[in-house]
């Protein structure tokens, strides 16, 4: 069995498997340029992968983040591909901005959250910008300002619900 399975689509009707990779089950991914973001949702792990050969994707980084089980759930990497944005899913779950422009010293620069006794979801880059959308369930619809990732400030804010369970809300805003 594998973690990622990697399908050729020129003839959608019929996908052809052209390469996999072994590592560990990724909860969310986000691709761009070649690269592979990945989520390490079970051990608090993000990863990227080089796929440019699509027959053999290859580990770049495997890093541990700290927040250990049931965490790490989503990433998204900003543009310049010098940051990486993680959303920790549990009770005070967070954003957390990486600098990732050097794989041999990677740094977290900050953290957002709204409440400890809260949950994030997913985290988005807004092509073309230093926004990030945030998913916060009870939170609703969070965005942050990254123009300085060490010092991210929220600037927009819409609550979708008047639920309270922890993973209740808003899942997704695209």
């Amino acid at each position: 069995e594998h973690d990622i399975w990697i399908y050729d689509l020129n003839i959608p009707e019929n996908p052809q498997l052209v390469g996999t990779w072994n590592g560990e089950y990724l909860h969310d991914i986000e691709v761009y340029k070649n690269k592979v973001y990945g989520a390490g949702i079970y051990t608090g792990h993000f990863y990227i992968l080089d796929v440019s050969d699509k027959t053999n994707p290859t580990t770049l980084v495997d890093y541990d983040t700290g927040s250990g089980y049931l965490s790490t759930h989503d990433c998204a990497v900003t543009y310049d591909e010098h940051y990486l944005i993680t959303a920790d899913e549990k009770r005070g779950g967070h954003v957390s901005i990486w600098d990732i422009s050097n794989y041999g010293n990677i740094n977290r620069l900050s953290e957002y959250i709204v409440d400890i006794d809260h949950s994030v979801h997913n985290v988005y880059v807004r092509p073309g910008t230093n926004l990030v959308i945030i998913s916060y369930y009870v939170d609703g619809t969070r965005i942050l300002d990254i123009s300085d990732p060490a010092n991210p400030v929220e600037v927009g804010f819409y609550d979708t619900s008047e639920l309270t369970d922890l993973m209740a809300g808003n899942w997704g805003t695209y």
